[in-house]
């Protein structure tokens, strides 16, 4: 059996993790609430992928994730009763805070089929199939529930969109693409702050009805332009719900989200809090060092004079393996001109795992191994999605953030002289 690739929840097509906590100071003066609107669809863009398997395969999956990641991952424990041979199963759609199983058949009667665990027993085979319709040139199934969670002892009824589409992926070692699921999940919420003599508005971004996860955002209109970038991974706007806190003008708040993304509140803090580096396009690329696998050390600085590609990425995102193979391409043909990749992935528990992968991917250039939580450079970047990649000039800006496949071809082309 081929090497199993796991891939949860999401951005972009990656997997979602959480940068640190910030240290908040002890709150000082009233706090301030404001009420949100209905949840929507954040947009159309797949925000994860989903990998599916036959069920020997899925059930060693699900045995491998409990090993090493989640031990209280819920699996499926009764298929469909009228599935045909084809069928494969999967995990990744996250449905108020919990793992739901779900089965994907391609050939039920003719037709594309998908069942999701909705009332969250773990059987499928009580579940009513959704079906897959063409839209253009996908084909493209839509799941639109409605739910009871629990807030403390308050029963929330929310709604949820989820958009699944039929697509294929390119995985290293195998002999051709695999089909899987491109997810979009994100849902918004969006409300307006009165804080101090200023209306703000703001936009929760949450998974499956829950917007209070360490994966969730929050997004501050700074600029007062009216309008939210949900794919600028790098603006400023953005704030990882475990940040915990917000500079607006000249005052610094720590902030809570409501689970089910009902409410945001800010709270005033005694001292504005330090700068948070900028990740846009332009401004100098902060500081990025480590210790490499040999044991050396890595300063992005110090590669002045040259190109630096710095790849966020784990083992677990099929995505960033997938992408792989495009890297080894672009950097054997762009290495003598002045062109360098330097790995940064959170998979520091699993370090003999890791060189293992390594030295099998055969990837020449430096890599910096990190902790999946409390990592120097995840915590600094404020990396919330795999693979997340900036592209460096040799003057040590930032020249653009998260290029790859065949877009990123093109730019080298045009700038490794």
């Amino acid at each position: 059996m081929a090497a199993l690739l796991l891939v949860p929840v999401l951005l972009p097509s990656m997997l979602c993790i959480a940068p640190g906590r910030t240290t908040l100071q002890d709150p000082i003066g009233p706090s301030v609430s404001a009420r949100t609107g209905p949840i929507e669809l954040a947009d159309t863009k797949e925000s994860s992928v989903l990998q599916m398997y036959p069920e020997p395969i899925y059930r060693a999956v699900v045995a491998q994730v409990r090993r090493e990641l989640d031990p209280e991952l819920r699996s499926m424990r009764t298929p469909p009763d009228d599935i045909s041979a084809s069928a494969r199963f999967g995990i990744n759609v996250r449905i108020d805070g919990q793992e739901r199983p779900w089965a994907f058949d391609p050939d039920h009667d003719g037709g594309k089929r998908l069942w999701v665990d909705l009332d969250g027993d773990t059987d499928l085979d009580d579940e009513t199939p959704i079906e897959f319709t063409t839209a253009g040139d996908d084909e493209v199934a839509v799941l639109e529930h409605t739910f009871t969670g629990k807030a403390g002892d308050e029963s929330v009824e929310f709604s949820i969109t989820l958009r699944f589409k039929v697509g294929r992926l390119d995985i290293p070692g195998m002999t051709e693409s695999e089909e899987v699921l491109f997810l979009s999940e994100q849902q918004v919420r969006r409300g307006e702050l009165h804080v101090g003599n200023t209306d703000i508005a703001f936009a929760l971004v949450g998974t499956g009805g829950v917007f209070d996860s360490e994966y969730d955002e929050v997004y501050f209109d700074l600029d007062a332009d009216g309008t939210f970038d949900f794919e600028d991974r790098s603006t400023t706007e953005r704030h990882a719900v475990k940040e915990g806190a917000v500079t607006i003008g000249e005052r610094s708040f720590s902030f809570a989200v409501d689970r089910y993304g009902r409410t945001l509140t800010l709270t005033p803090l005694a001292e504005k809090l330090p700068e948070r580096i900028v990740l846009e396009p332009g401004a100098p690329f902060p500081a990025l060092s480590g210790k490499g696998l040999d044991g050396t050390s890595i300063d992005v600085a110090k590669l002045s004079g040259k190109f630096v590609l710095v790849d966020f990425w784990e083992m677990g995102c099929a995505p960033c393996v997938a992408e792989l193979p495009n890297l080894k391409r672009l950097y054997e043909r762009f290495k003598d001109r002045g062109f360098e990749i330097v790995g940064v992935s959170r998979d520091g528990e699993r370090e003999a795992e890791f060189r293992e992968f390594v030295a099998k991917q055969e990837l020449p250039w430096p890599q910096i191994l990190e902790p999946r939580e409390g990592g120097t450079n995840l915590t600094k970047f404020r990396v919330s999605a795999f693979p997340t990649t900036y592209l460096v000039g040799p003057d040590g800006t930032l020249l653009m953030e998260n290029l790859r496949g065949e877009e990123l071809l093109p730019v080298l082309e045009q700038m490794v002289r």
